[in-house]
């Protein structure tokens, strides 16, 4: 398993996957006025989609260290582009650069990295991962954020518990999981 990741360098911080016409149409307001609110909400609504799903939305490059030894289902986070660099931390000589290839595989953009053969350590994994563009994020993704940007906009100052936005953007969420371990 991996612990939470550490993120090295995001330069799409505030990138919007969603435009601000498209989700004006959604809550059938077109004034520009409150294009800021709109801003932050669907900056707010790609945060929780990627906190729920472990799916980055943009690239970034982050670093994890393994904290138990399995070798498999370890990283459920994606989609990978690269691996840049693998080490072998040992408490006692520190951090050494191993070959990536030799140890570990992944299968392209997918979210699956493992292991090929044991090893005594624990691994450090600097990895590339997100989207490289707006059109390769999925529909039920951009789906999810603008149903649950547009219910934050109606509901704004109402404790919604039971809306119906909230729970149909939830849905999409977990459909779209990375299932498979999250971070624990």
């Amino acid at each position: 398993m991996l612990q939470d990741f550490i993120t090295i360098e995001n330069n799409h911080a505030n990138t919007l996957a969603v435009s601000l016409d498209q989700i004006k149409q959604q809550c059938d307001v077109y004034i520009d006025e409150i294009d800021e609110l709109f801003t932050r909400y669907l900056l707010t609504s790609q945060k929780v989609y990627e906190e729920t799903t472990n799916d980055i939305l943009f690239t970034r490059k982050i670093s994890c260290i393994e904290t138990k030894p399995e070798r498999s289902n370890m990283l459920t986070i994606g989609p990978i582009q690269s691996i840049d660099s693998v080490y072998a931390v040992n408490s006692s000589f520190g951090e050494t650069l191993i070959d990536p290839d030799r140890y570990t595989s992944y299968e392209g953009k997918k979210t699956l990295l493992q292991v090929k053969s044991y090893v005594p350590w624990r691994l450090k994994f600097n990895l590339t991962v997100g989207y490289a563009s707006i059109e390769e994020i999925p529909l039920t993704a951009i789906q999810a954020i603008i149903l649950r940007a547009s219910t934050m906009y109606q509901y704004r100052g109402d404790i919604a518990e039971n809306n119906p936005g909230k729970r149909a953007s939830d849905l999409l969420m977990n459909h779209t999981s990375r299932k498979r371990g999250r971070f624990e």
